[in-house]
């Protein structure tokens, strides 16, 4: 798994590029987004590219939405992942958007 996480963000999105939550909280990885989902909580993240592992690991089940525009308010484009998705635990369900793991 990659050691760490970076992310492009050619819109110059004011917002961190995922959220989950109500009210929602930001971060600047999938990972760290779903590790805070709580069960049956939908991710959302931005059109932009992760340069990251995402390690579906936890006993949970968790939704992501997937190409979200800078202000959270359509999904217009997708949310890639450059790394590799390893699911060994819990559901992983895409909501909405597309998810592209490169």
């Amino acid at each position: 798994i990659m050691a760490s996480t970076t992310w492009s963000n050619p819109g110059g999105c004011a917002y961190p590029p995922a959220r989950t939550g109500s009210p929602p909280q930001y971060y600047t990885s999938v990972q760290s987004t779903y590790i805070a989902a709580g069960d049956g909580h939908t991710i959302q993240s931005q059109d932009v590219i992760f340069d990251e592992d995402l390690n579906v690991n936890l006993n949970k089940a968790v939704f992501i939405e997937a190409g979200y525009t800078c202000d959270y308010a359509s999904l217009s484009g997708k949310t890639t992942l450059t790394g590799t998705m390893i699911i060994t635990d819990g559901l992983l369900t895409i909501a909405g958007g597309t998810l592209e793991v490169l």
